[in-house]
């Protein structure tokens, strides 16, 4: 036998149908070829095994991605709020800073001043 069954591969053209067929088929009937080689009992039962897997559960079909973009980032003003707060944020604490380090106590000094 130089071809797989014709049952197998006309069932699965009609489960697959033209967009996923060619390749699955393809596929199949090369590995076909391949595993014949050893042993064409074995061969035919792999195909069997194969085509029965895909008439169960066929390749999963993927949505193709829609012309119109949707954005995927924030909107512009989150985008300005957020970095307002940002900026808010940093002013205070660098004005704090300072103030706080120097209204602190060093305890090496002060053990020194003693």
């Amino acid at each position: 036998m130089t071809r797989p069954p014709r049952l197998a591969i006309w069932l699965l053209s009609l489960r697959l149908g033209a967009e996923w067929g060619e390749f699955v088929i393809g596929d199949l009937e090369e590995e076909w070829v391949t595993r014949s080689a050893e042993s064409p009992l074995a061969a035919s039962v792999w195909i069997w095994w194969q085509t029965l897997r895909r008439l169960v559960a066929p390749p999963r079909v993927y949505a193709t991605p829609s012309v119109q973009r949707t954005s995927t980032g924030d909107s512009g003003m989150l985008t300005f709020a957020t970095d307002l707060r940002q900026s808010l944020r940093t002013m205070l604490l660098s004005s704090l800073v300072p103030a706080w380090r120097a209204s602190r106590v060093d305890p090496v000094r002060a053990l020194r001043s003693e």
